[in-house]
């Protein structure tokens, strides 16, 4: 294949088959090929779902991650976290790293831990990779709208591991202008959910999208890659 539609979503613990074929019918209506959800309770497809699969790092606490994708994919497995927060899986030469990070105000120490110990060994000497998922935090303060006016720090934490690895924000490289936030609630709206890659991939990044879905509360983050 030429190019890759790719795309993250936080499916906010969904469990009902009902809700799963949502899910299932919003990716196969955008034709993407691989989706890395969050918060993920459940560990299988419904039998009726022939054209896509399913590999998942569940957690019934917090939920886990898993990559939706079409069945004629060849995604293996590489690695995962026991807590269900980071799971790798590898598209021919393309990584995809999948990042569901603790939310909240009371896990803001576990969520610094995370961006500084924890994804660290994830990402060492990464090539070829996209970086996607519900990070739970913004690196900039455009990036959280509360009660109509700009408000929260940046996440230096997560800001200091971008760096680190030489990351680049999809949304921001091709969308700079735009506020791009993809999570809504009563005290506002925040830029949570993010595509990261390497610099190697980087020119072959074609295209960035949102799209608000109404099923949770998390707004669709797909974008266009070319395979290297």
């Amino acid at each position: 294949m030429d190019q890759v539609k790719i795309a993250t979503l936080n499916i906010q613990r969904i469990v009902s088959s009902v809700r799963v074929l949502q899910v299932i019918e919003y990716v196969r209506n955008k034709s993407l090929d691989i989706v890395a959800l969050q918060e993920v309770c459940f560990n299988r497809m419904p039998a009726s779902v022939t054209d896509y699969k399913l590999v998942s790092n569940p957690n019934p606490t917090h939920g886990g991650t898993a990559f939706l994708y079409k069945s004629s994919l060849n995604l293996t497995t590489q690695k995962a976290t026991a807590d269900g927060r980071l799971f790798i899986c590898k598209l021919d030469q393309l990584v995809l790293v999948n990042v569901y990070a603790p939310s909240g105000n009371m896990n803001a120490r576990e969520r610094k831990i995370f961006f500084r110990s924890t994804m660290v060994p994830y990402l060492e000497r990464l090539h070829n990779a996209v970086i996607l998922g519900d990070f739970n935090a913004v690196t900039r303060k455009g990036d959280r709208l509360e009660k109509g006016s700009r408000s929260g720090k940046p996440d230096r934490e997560l800001k200091c591991a971008i760096d680190s690895f030489n990351l680049t924000d999809v949304w921001l490289h091709l969308r700079n202008s735009e506020d791009g936030h993809t999570r809504t609630g009563h005290n506002g709206s925040a830029r949570l959910d993010h595509i990261y890659v390497t610099s190697d991939v980087l020119p072959s990044v074609l295209d960035i999208n949102i799209q608000e879905v109404s099923f949770t509360d998390h707004a669709c983050v797909h974008s266009v890659v070319a395979m290297p």
